[in-house]
């Protein structure tokens, strides 16, 4: 049992004849979820017999979890906040009398990772694609000062506004992290998340899409080895030809 001792600087404990730091939780403050594709019931409770308050998602570390699992409640919460941030820029993006470029500037510089936090472990789909290039677009459109009504294609905007696709913009950072991961020492935590199989069949119907289903298919066409993840070099000269090529094939 470690016994407490008063410390001016910080609180510390003793075990045996070490001094270690005393580690304090404040279970009014802590929450306890489950990742199940079924409702599961968490009941744990602190010293005085007091539960833990259950939740169905939280933030951690600015990036919104939910039970689950999936990206769908993490995208949602980055559009909502890249949206905020543009409500910030809202006076400066509507001037007529600021340059384009410098709105250009502040959009890809601030509004842009705002939106982009944590895409590298997105799961992406048809409709997430659209979505999250409808929410850029719509951005683009008020920088050039015009609408829908114009129909102006989104390809021809962002060459105008010299603005790359934000899809290829997320498949690059997801390459990146994979790269990065793959590198990583066998034990590494993020390394055996990624290449971990969870045990069991995967339920009737349609499967969902996985990440690493994604990075399957930013990799095919190209002829990307995992293998030459661990090659530093070559693996960001592959993978930027990968995200050339997919703006190449837009214009």
């Amino acid at each position: 049992m470690a016994e407490q001792t008063s410390s001016r600087s910080k609180s510390v404990c003793t075990k045996g004849q070490y001094l270690v730091p005393c580690l304090k939780v404040n279970t009014k403050k802590t929450e306890v979820m489950a990742s199940s594709r079924r409702d599961v019931e968490v009941n744990i409770k602190d010293k005085d017999n007091a539960r833990l308050k259950q939740v169905q998602e939280f933030k951690y570390l600015g990036v919104t979890v939910d039970t689950r699992g999936g990206s769908q409640v993490a995208r949602r919460a980055r559009v909502a906040a890249a949206w905020n941030k543009w409500r910030e820029l809202s006076g400066v993006i509507s001037d007529r009398k600021m340059p384009r470029k410098l709105k250009v500037k502040l959009y890809s510089t601030i509004r842009r990772p705002v939106l982009l936090y944590g895409a590298e472990v997105w799961t992406m789909g048809k409709k997430e694609e659209r979505i999250l290039e409808a929410t850029e677009m719509r951005t683009l459109r008020r920088i050039k000062g015009v609408t829908l009504r114009e129909r102006e294609r989104s390809a021809d905007i962002r060459r105008e506004l010299e603005v790359s696709d934000i899809n290829e913009k997320v498949k690059k950072i997801r390459m990146r992290w994979y790269g990065h991961v793959k590198k990583r020492e066998g034990g590494h935590l993020a390394k055996v998340a990624m290449e971990s199989i969870a045990p069991g069949r995967r339920p009737r119907g349609r499967p969902k899409k996985r990440w690493r289903d994604n990075v399957r298919e930013d990799m095919s066409p190209f002829g990307v080895r995992p293998e030459e993840a661990l090659e530093r070099e070559t693996w960001r000269r592959k993978t930027g030809r990968l995200t050339l090529q997919g703006s190449l094939k837009e214009s």
